[in-house]
């Protein structure tokens, strides 16, 4: 059983947990204030478990313990949900840790562990994201903390090489936790026949968030003339054409001519408003409608390999898929057992860092398909029916090892493991 320790307790006015490493300036403050998400998961009350905040989240064989109770070795974890954390406590440090928590993280009696599995942001080159590791080390030489002491669990799955480039010394353990957000035991075992009942059954976009490469993505296949022929999902999110017209025309001369054009159509839904769905893979029909997924992953930029569950969910559903996402992100889903689509789609997009080069690459898939004939992309389907098959066979034993303790499901096994791994080194005398 590991012992972790938290060092702020329920305000007993406002009913909220302090999160690790702050007080409650952090929820008061006018620059440290987290979104309304984190307001609510900080929220406690008489019908609602502390286990569920961000400062308890329940772990396998984790016991919480109020710090001076604590008699034996113990994790100080972080857990942080506020994608911003990093940067809005740039200033803050350790400074509002225990003196208690620093002492003996430096005696060889406590790790503190940032935990952020379900983001890969730290790292993001041109971003506030960028030295996110860097600052972490800044804060353990500030503080005196002995780096030894300090691990960071994160969703960037090259979080470890990045760390290392910014001259890092305490230990970064890359992640990914989205595989079942959509949980593929829930889903028929076979995989999507490509059977369209619609004229526009080229691709199939989801696109929840209007982040800016979407935009420019979806701004293309109008320019193209090929967002008709595909099913295409955009939702503002409450942002506004002004915030990416200027970035439109800098990215491509002219394109804030068709960015417009997209916001003028927006809100887009395929089946559902999905202004407050996260990971549903929707309606399976809509696979059926289509040849292939066009996967407008989360992150593109350089500094991070991110896959969220958008990519996953393809796979559950047995749909071919085009991702606009991390470089190299097919070579880490080759790296896993899975296979992608290289004998029938230029794949070379995965390989460039350039935004542009990428959407061009991926425009000239599309519009190589666009020329083909229904019964022409129908053979190909059948085609691609073996490697369709081999990945969502593949997925269920991936996902079995990866999320399950026998028959018990948990989504936490992939961090848990991690905990396990570092407290019985930690048991063994690692500092």
């Amino acid at each position: 059983m590991i012992t972790a320790t938290y060092d702020k307790a329920i305000d007993p006015v406002t009913g909220v947990i302090y999160p690790s490493m702050c007080d409650k300036n952090y929820l008061n403050g006018p620059n440290k204030r987290p979104s309304n998400f984190d307001e609510h998961m900080f929220r406690v009350t008489q019908e609602n478990d502390s286990y569920r905040t961000h400062v308890l989240v329940p772990y396998e064989d984790v016991q919480y313990v109020p710090l001076d109770s604590v008699t034996t070795k113990y994790f100080y974890l972080v857990n942080t949900f506020n994608v911003n954390f990093y940067d809005e406590m740039r200033e803050v440090g350790f400074s509002h840790v225990d003196n208690k928590i620093i002492e003996d993280a430096n005696a060889g009696n406590c790790k503190i562990i940032f935990i952020q599995d379900v983001e890969g942001m730290s790292g993001l080159v041109n971003t506030h994201h960028e030295y996110e590791f860097r600052t972490i080390q800044e804060w353990c030489t500030k503080a005196n903390i002995n780096p030894k002491a300090v691990h960071y669990i994160c969703g960037n799955l090259i979080a470890d090489k990045r760390a290392q480039e910014q001259g890092c010394t305490y230990q970064v353990h890359p992640i990914t936790t989205q595989e079942t957000w959509n949980n593929i035991k829930s889903y028929p075992l076979g995989v999507t026949r490509f059977e369209p009942t619609k004229s526009n059954y080229l691709y199939l976009n989801y696109n929840r968030q209007s982040r800016f490469h979407r935009v420019c993505m979806l701004s293309k296949l109008i320019k193209h003339e090929l967002f008709d022929k595909g099913m295409n999902s955009f939702n503002t999110m409450g942002r506004s054409f002004n915030q990416f017209s200027y970035r439109l025309d800098d990215f491509e001369p002219g394109l804030s001519v068709y960015g417009q054009q997209l916001f003028d159509r927006a809100p887009i839904f395929v089946d559902t408003d999905n202004s407050d769905i996260t990971s549903s893979v929707g309606d399976l029909s809509n696979y059926t409608d289509t040849f292939i997924s066009l996967i407008s992953e989360t992150l593109t930029e350089p500094g991070t390999l991110f896959c969220s569950e958008k990519t996953w969910r393809s796979i559950i559903v047995g749909h071919p898929f085009m991702i606009l996402g991390s470089t190299n992100q097919l070579k880490y889903l080759r790296s896993q057992g899975f296979k992608t689509f290289g004998n029938w789609i230029d794949e070379s997009y995965d390989d460039f860092d350039d935004l542009d080069k990428k959407i061009n690459i991926i425009l000239s898939n599309l519009e190589r398909f666009n020329k083909m004939s229904l019964d022409e992309l129908k053979n190909i389907r059948n085609e691609m029916e073996s490697v369709l098959i081999h990945n969502k066979n593949h997925m269920r034993e991936y996902s079995a090892k990866k999320y399950y303790y026998g028959e018990r499901y948990s989504h936490k096994k992939p961090v848990e493991i991690i905990l396990f791994d570092i407290w019985n080194q930690f048991n063994n005398g690692d500092i």
